[in-house]
């Protein structure tokens, strides 16, 4: 596996990405693993491997993209912070990616019925090169054209645990397609956050702005003492209710041990995951207006 040097021009691009951030603050380094696919050999790809392209997006803007031709021969596709970072350097903030397939019009036959299941793929980090890494598996999301209208959100965050040496983190990201000569709102998408105990006592509530194609890693501790949450309300527990936006978001948890190093990653689920009958349009509607009304 190695970078094309030559840039590519896609003649046609699924709309599907995987979404990924830099970890700068909390001293890591991030990297991605997606599954290698494959024309089949038998068609008019002829077992050709698609490019992945990776795009950066720095302070909501994207500043350098990177193609790389996978070994046909793998089952996955690694690539690590360094090696995007090779033509940009290091920014001073945290960096949005976003990696996507590029393919021909010749292979929507056999692309789109994979494209429409979930491809997943590992958001990984690690302290140094040859150490260990954690990771953490999620799917590639819908990637919208500019102007697309989007729905608000409702998002369930995984399950905060405190002691005295672990510190939380809530980790946006926000991907938008941008049309030309548009700019991103400079103040970001709003979402709005309540917070509950582990036996699911109402804690506090917020609103934090996303930058648009942007990262927010949202320090939990710290926040919940500006909001007057007592460490002792905090025992067992917590999990957290994220609504609003105009977006497409990926939201994560994160966990690091001050001690180890160690680091935690998991991702939130949208409802439909728990409440399989807001599928139904009858129900879909009430559902979403009295999830996003506020109380």
């Amino acid at each position: 596996m190695k970078p094309i040097r030559a840039k590519t021009v896609p003649t046609g691009v699924f709309p599907k990405r995987f979404m990924l951030s830099t970890l700068r603050r909390l001293g890591y380094e991030v990297g991605l693993t997606l599954p290698t696919l494959t024309a089949p050999a038998n068609g008019a790809g002829s077992g050709r491997a698609l490019t992945l392209r990776l795009q950066i997006h720095r302070d909501g803007r994207a500043v350098h993209s990177l193609d790389v031709a996978p070994d046909p021969g793998r089952s996955h596709i690694q690539v690590w912070q360094r090696q995007w970072e090779a033509g940009i350097g290091a920014g001073s903030g945290e960096d949005l990616i976003t990696a996507e397939y590029l393919h021909e019009p010749s292979d929507a036959p056999w692309l789109a019925p994979v494209m429409a299941q979930d491809v997943e793929g590992q958001f990984l980090a690690r302290v140094d090169e040859n150490g260990r890494y954690s990771s953490v598996l999620t799917s590639m999301v819908p990637y919208r054209a500019p102007g697309y209208r989007f729905t608000p959100i409702i998002g369930l965050t995984h399950y905060y645990k405190f002691a005295d040496d672990l510190e939380n983190y809530t980790l946006f990201l926000n991907a938008k397609g941008i049309a030309a000569g548009e700019e991103a709102k400079a103040d970001g998408n709003m979402l709005h956050i309540d917070y509950y105990s582990y036996a699911g006592q109402p804690l506090a509530s917020t609103d934090l702005a996303v930058p648009v194609n942007g990262v927010l890693l949202h320090p939990l501790e710290e926040g919940l003492a500006k909001l007057g949450v007592a460490r002792a309300a905090l025992a067992g527990g917590i999990t957290a209710h994220c609504r609003g936006g105009a977006s497409q978001f990926s939201i994560f948890t994160v966990v690091r041990n001050r001690r180890s190093g160690a680091i935690g990653l998991e991702h939130s689920l949208p409802p439909y995951y728990y409440v399989t009958g807001i599928s139904h349009p009858a129900i879909r509607g009430p559902f979403y207006k009295r999830a996003l009304a506020r109380t």
